[in-house]
């Protein structure tokens, strides 16, 4: 099985800066730390368990806050205990990704 979208999209970018923009105004700029293998923390044998795979991003600034404090990027920032967030389709994705020149790199659509 290979990488969704959203992962190919961030490993295609050498570890530079990218912006990442959510649809509720959030934004915020980071750089890729790793990517890695997770899963939604179900067992195993439960019809619900999926494995996935994640971007660990490193945060460098909010650029801009969101419209509501609604999402869990935002509430785990919010909260000072670290820099770094996990980006995946599976939890509170970003609508789009943009390069440090204003690419579009990537667009949840």
């Amino acid at each position: 099985m290979g990488y969704d979208s959203l992962i190919k999209a961030i490993i295609s970018v050498p570890k530079e800066e990218l912006t990442f923009h959510w649809g509720n105004r959030l934004k915020i700029v980071g750089t890729r730390y790793t990517i890695y293998e997770t899963n939604n923390d179900l067992d195993e044998d439960d019809h619900g368990f999926l494995e996935y795979d994640a971007a660990v991003i490193e945060v460098k600034k909010i650029v801009s806050k969101p419209i509501n404090e609604e999402g869990s990027i935002y509430k785990w920032l919010q909260k000072g205990k670290s820099s770094f967030i996990e980006i995946s389709l599976h939890d509170d994705p970003p609508s789009m990704i943009t390069s440090s020149d204003g690419s579009i790199i990537w667009k949840n659509e």
